[in-house]
Formats: C-alpha cells, structure tokens, sequence
C-alpha cells in the first residue's frame, strides 16, 4: 500500500496520484480517493501544496471513474510509452483530425481582392433629380 502522506501530483500519471494499479476496480479507485481525500484536503492538510495535492486526486478520481475517460486516458498513455514521450497538446489536435482521415493543411496566404465598385463616378446635381424624388415639392413638402 502506497504512502498516504507521499505527496500525489506533480509529474506521476493519475494511477500514480491515487495509489493504484492500472487493472484497478472502479471500487479500489474510490477507496484510494477516499483514503488520500482525508489526508489532502485544505481543511485538514495545512501544507502549501495541500490545495494542489487535493485538485490533483479530484482530477485522477473524475478521470478513472468514467468509464469512457478512462479509456480515453488508458490510449493517451499506451501512447505516450509507445513513442517514449509525453503527448503535449499539438499532438492531441492532430488526433482530433485523423477522426476525418487527414492531417491539417497550413492556410495559403490571402490575397488582396481588388474592391469592386459601382462603376464610374457621376455628379448628380440637385437640380437634375427628377420630380418626386425630393428634388422638388411635389411630394407634399418632403424635400
């Protein structure tokens, strides 16, 4: 049985953080994060790590609980001691597109589109706009 007052965290996987085995129950899981729970808590535990120490056991409890986390958790770390090192946050993106079959494809530059206009200028004068389109008082004094 793992040290209860080893401090849990800081570089382990969350197996290492909660004391159990990878093939661990659901059941031993809960104990354990129980057990560590009584000894990190903030309220309990004074020392200035307590508070990370106890978000580090909630964090490795959520994930190994889950059932569907925790496969996902068990991949990234067959993974990680496949290719002999930590898996960092670029390669879990180029995951995310290997869902759809490809890798992502670097943005080509944009071009400046040309601004499209009207066509050519005109001068319109007020004293050509015809009657009723506010050149004059034909429309009952709107001008």
């Amino acid at each position: 049985m793992p040290n209860p007052l080893a401090v849990p965290g800081a570089g382990k996987n969350h197996y290492d953080v909660l004391g159990v085995k990878r093939n661990a129950t659901t059941l031993e899981i809960k104990e354990a994060y129980r057990r560590l729970v009584k000894v990190w808590h903030p309220d309990v535990n004074k020392a200035p790590d307590a508070l990370q120490c106890f978000k580090n056991i909630q964090l490795a409890h959520r994930i190994l609980t889950d059932r569907i986390e925790r496969a996902d958790y068990d991949a990234e770390l067959e993974s990680q001691e496949a290719s002999g090192r930590p898996r960092n946050a670029i390669d879990k993106m180029m995951d995310a597109f290997s869902i759809f079959g490809s890798e992502p494809t670097r943005k080509k530059p944009k071009q400046k589109r040309q601004r499209q206009t009207a066509g050519p200028k005109s001068n319109v004068f007020i004293s050509e706009i015809p009657p009723g389109f506010g050149g004059d008082d034909s429309m009952g004094g709107i001008v």
